[in-house]
């Protein structure tokens, strides 16, 4: 596998760590609509 096979592969695991974070720690407020400024802040840097 080449390095950028690697680069690839880490890159999707990142995401798709990264969303099922968010969707753990801000489903409830994601459904419902009451995210605030800076809970959209801290989901991004999530």
């Amino acid at each position: 596998m080449q390095r950028s096979g690697i680069y690839l592969s880490a890159l999707k695991v990142a995401v798709l760590v990264g969303t099922l974070l968010a969707a753990i720690n801000y489903g409830d407020r994601l459904v419902a609509g009451t995210m605030g400024s800076g809970d959209w802040i801290r989901l991004l840097l999530t």
